[in-house]
């Protein structure tokens, strides 16, 4: 399994006079690592970005009206792509499902494995984000205007849905676990059918060669010329004419 990056923390804490906190993007999706902490006030907000390769800076600049409308559009942008991600751990389940129907569970548990820690960790980062939403839209010292707390509350809204589809991707992740759970029981009851199905096969000539092996006096076989061709014969048509009837009751045939 591949590196597993450290947990999510996004987070917004409200005092007297300033909010302070900190978000990052989903750092499990093969994104860029952008980390963020943050300070807003009446009169400045401070930004202390950890990112050698986020260069939107100056775009988003450019086109803010304020601090803190940069501040909502950067906290935009560090997520813009986070539900194009998401779509692809839904098409990866998709081919994981279509694997464990046509039997191919070779790679299926280490797959499966990396799919759910990544519909663990988004949904965690979510839930965190909506807390962080809930922080910010306060507004308890009034820093945000209507159109900065517009820009929030349909980020927020965008948040609860991305939220709401990662809880519905983790359902249909459990169902693709049932559904490989039950392939490997039909691949056990299979070898059991074939196990059973030997041992019915074998068990009349296992009884003649222990009815024989018993050596009584009075057993005219055991001294006649053509007992032990009658033996084998006796043995070979006995176990056809079982495999016959269990082939006709379609023991041997392997359901998929």
């Amino acid at each position: 399994m591949g590196k597993r990056h450290k947990k999510s923390k996004c987070y917004a804490e409200n005092h007297t006079e300033y909010i302070s906190g900190h978000f990052e993007n989903l750092t499990n999706l093969n994104q860029t690592h952008i980390e963020i902490q943050f300070i807003l006030s009446k009169t400045y907000c401070l930004l202390i970005i950890n990112s050698l390769t986020f260069d939107h800076y100056h775009e988003l600049l450019n086109i803010s009206s304020s601090p803190f409308d940069f501040f909502t559009k950067l906290l935009e942008k560090t997520h813009e792509k986070d539900y194009d991600l998401i779509s692809k751990i839904e098409e990866r389940l998709d081919d994981l499902e279509d694997c464990a129907l046509d039997n191919k569970l070779d790679t299926f548990g280490r797959s499966y494995s990396e799919i759910r820690f990544q519909i663990r960790h988004s949904y965690r980062h979510y839930l965190q984000l909506e807390d962080f939403c809930d922080k910010l839209l306060e507004n308890h010292i009034n820093i945000f205007n209507k159109g900065t707390l517009f820009a929030l509350t349909r980020f927020f809204e965008q948040s609860k849905r991305l939220c709401e589809y990662l809880r519905e991707l983790r359902e249909y992740s459990m169902q693709i676990n049932e559904v490989y759970e039950s392939q490997i029981n039909l691949r056990e009851n299979h070898t059991m059918k074939i196990l059973t199905s030997v041992t019915i096969l074998f068990t009349p000539a296992m009884l003649i060669v222990g009815w024989y092996g018993m050596n009584f006096d009075n057993m005219p076989e055991l001294d006649w010329y053509f007992g032990y061709l009658f033996v084998i014969l006796l043995s070979l048509i006995i176990t056809i004419i079982t495999f016959i009837i269990l082939k006709n009751k379609k023991f041997f045939q392997h359901k998929k």
